[in-house]
């Protein structure tokens, strides 16, 4: 008979992959149940297997703020498999309670040649270093807000911001920290930034000190097109930093009737302004009388177009100025947006003041505290 061989038969372990499922909560709510979900039991068995049971932990606890908390897997040994786990997220969302939700810019600064979609979600945070959650589609009562410190969620970033909208819908708009933000319009058409309120004393529009907001028409629809800067009925908004309505249809137009106005500019504060087609940069269909103040130490800089003082309605005079104020002319008039006596014709003012190299014309009645002209500006007196 043949001899008899012995041989080794190796019988490697097998591979085991235990994943960690992926969880959402809401704010305020205990911690779900942590599941896992097994890849590569052989021979009908099961976790039973295990000779140390797998625990599965996450930092996330009942007070935990909207934003991602990591689900975490350790031990599970076993004698017949080489065991992989793969760890999970588990989502905190905001609690429909709580009021709007505020979202931080972190979508970078783009460039005035190729300017980011403001609306997209992920250029929206609820986290300054975008380790939150991003602004859905659907929301249009969130609180958006533009930190200087850093525009770039988890790539620390700061400059300038140049993003372009068509029709977006918010709660309330801050720029803080030294933020400088230019929301353009870039397609034929005109939109609208709605600043809704969100029904509490707090500023709605609020530009803070050595911020600066700029809203632009561009060049390639800057004969008709812009955007519009809606204060809506609900709103409060406050200037301590600079505002620019530059080019084509671009304005603010203030709706909240409240008595003494609803939009002030405060002192430090500067307004430029350069409305050219159809619309005035205070004043369209809506605007309300004096809804716009300018307060002492407040300064209006007329940069061309259409005239500050003009509304829709022969009946609407838009802003104030407030004794301490200031209005500055750095284009002549008349232009060919408008003649003087829009500007002129029985308007107050405080303190005035011309460029050089610029000519105004002020040939209907008027009252100035103060006027001053640069060298080379020129201020024509009515003659009667």
């Amino acid at each position: 008979p043949d001899a008899s061989v012995t041989r080794t038969l190796v019988v490697n372990k097998a591979n085991l992959t235990i994943t960690a499922n992926n969880q959402t909560k809401t704010e305020g709510a205990a911690n779900p149940v942590l599941t896992v979900t097994y890849s590569g039991f052989v021979n009908s068995e099961d976790s039973s297997v295990l000779i140390t049971p797998l625990i599965a932990t996450t930092t996330a606890t009942v007070g935990s703020t909207a934003g991602t908390y990591p689900i975490t897997l350790s031990g599970a040994t076993a004698a017949n498999y080489n065991i992989t786990l793969v760890n999970g997220t588990l989502n905190v969302v905001p609690s429909p309670t709580t009021g709007p939700i505020t979202y931080y810019w972190v979508g970078g600064t783009g460039s005035a040649q190729n300017p980011l979609v403001f609306s997209t979600a992920t250029n929206w945070n609820t986290q300054l270093d975008g380790s939150g959650l991003a602004r859905p589609s659907t929301d249009t009562s969130g609180i958006l807000i533009f930190d200087g410190s850093n525009v770039g969620g988890d790539t620390l970033t700061t400059g300038n911001v140049y993003t372009y909208t068509g029709t977006n819908r918010m709660s309330r708009l801050i720029l803080q920290n030294g933020a400088d933000v230019t929301i353009s319009r870039i397609f034929s058409g005109n939109g609208t930034l709605y600043i809704k309120g969100d029904s509490t004393s707090n500023d709605d529009l609020l530009i803070n000190s050595g911020c600066s907001l700029t809203i632009n028409s561009a060049d390639s629809v800057a004969t008709t097109s812009g955007l519009k800067l809606l204060i809506t009925p609900n709103a409060i908004a406050r200037v301590l930093g600079r505002i620019t309505i530059n080019g084509g249809t671009c304005r603010i137009e203030q709706t909240n009737p409240i008595q003494g106005g609803a939009m002030f500019f405060e002192s430090g504060s500067v307004c430029n302004v350069n409305t050219q087609i159809n619309y005035f940069p205070f004043g369209s269909s809506n605007a309300v009388n004096k809804g716009v103040i300018f307060k002492n130490g407040s300064k209006l800089v007329y940069k061309g177009g259409k005239s500050f003082f003009k509304a829709a309605s022969s009946s609407v005079v838009p802003i104030v100025f407030a004794p301490g104020s200031t209005c500055r002319f750095e284009a002549s008039v008349p232009n060919s947006y408008s003649d003087s006596s829009l500007f002129f014709s029985n308007r107050t003012f405080s303190n005035v003041e011309v460029a050089s190299n610029v000519s105004v014309n002020a040939d209907d009645f008027y009252n100035i505290d103060n006027l001053l002209i640069e060298n080379g500006g020129r201020f024509n007196l009515k003659v009667t």
